[in-house]
């Protein structure tokens, strides 16, 4: 109820806001929103220790999954159904993890390209992986720019919005420069009539 109330209100919770104060040797488990006591090597009632995180999980490595249909989901470290070609609701399935994943090629990719390593389906990776634009590498997405040096045509680059737009100083001044010149024809057409 606290947790539903905090996230309908707006507010973030880290893993210590979660529990509060843990007591020494305790962790807190986000999932349950409570401490527990830290999880130790074989002292975990079903599943295995990540003595990373102190918590009790369902799997490190496929050899933790009792049943030999399972595999480890080493990303959710869940036992999950092993795959075999054809059988992915969505994606294809890996034949070396067998475990369905969004993509092993660029083939499986619409308009993206795969990132072999994630085994998602992504916009970039290097800027030659963009027809038009660069890669922002943090968000492996086809951008406009990063830096001013990525426009050309004397644009500069939005960072915010990561495009290429005109430059204002540059706009503003050859305003000012224009009617300056009207301003000189006007006064220069005035002379000449006295």
């Amino acid at each position: 109820m606290k947790i539903v109330l905090l996230i309908l209100l707006g507010i973030c919770l880290t893993p210590s806001m979660a529990c509060g104060s843990c007591r020494d040797g305790q962790v807190c488990d986000t999932t349950k929103s409570e401490c527990v006591d830290r999880c130790a090597e074989g002292n975990c009632e079903s599943g295995v220790c990540n003595t990373k995180t102190g918590l009790c999980v369902a799997c490190l490595e496929t050899k933790d999954c009792k049943d030999e249909k399972k595999v480890c989901d080493t990303t959710k470290l869940e036992c999950v159904d092993r795959c075999a070609e054809g059988s992915c609701e969505s994606g294809v399935c890996d034949t070396n993890t067998a475990l369905c994943v969004e993509c092993l090629e660029n083939q499986h990719c619409g308009e993206g390209i795969c990132d072999k390593t994630s085994r998602e389906c992504v916009g970039c990776l290097e800027n030659q992986d963009c027809s038009a634009g660069v890669c922002d590498k943090t968000a492996k997405e086809r951008v406009g720019c990063l830096e001013n040096k990525d426009c050309s045509d004397g644009k500069v680059c939005d960072t915010t919005e990561k495009k290429c737009v005109d430059n204002q100083f540059i706009k503003k001044s050859a305003l000012l420069i224009k009617a300056s010149l009207i301003l000189l024809v006007v006064i220069a057409s005035m002379i000449v009539s006295i």
